[in-house]
């Protein structure tokens, strides 16, 4: 019997942390920057590509993967709805 102890975990979710604003910051991905913005992930990856919200890309193989920062998407939102406290109306 081996004394290795196995672990059962679940395909970790990669974090990509930035030094931003004074402070640690984690990087986010196309599925959670939809879900922060309310569009489709493939919205959110087309947008990138495009150039229209901030993102950031990661090297990867025969694609580009992006990467976004809340604060980033967040000041975006601001600037788009017109609201100084970050609202949106319904």
């Amino acid at each position: 019997m081996s004394n290795a102890v196995s672990l059962k975990v679940s395909e970790p979710q990669r974090m990509f942390v930035a030094e931003a604003l004074g402070g640690a910051e984690v990087f986010v991905t196309a599925s959670q920057a939809g879900d922060f913005l309310e569009l489709h992930p493939a919205t959110v990856q087309r947008f990138a590509r495009e150039g229209l919200i901030p993102a950031h890309p990661v090297a990867g193989g025969r694609r580009k993967h992006w990467r976004f920062l809340r604060s980033e998407l967040a000041e975006w939102l601001r600037a788009r709805t017109g609201k100084s406290d970050g609202s949106v109306d319904r």
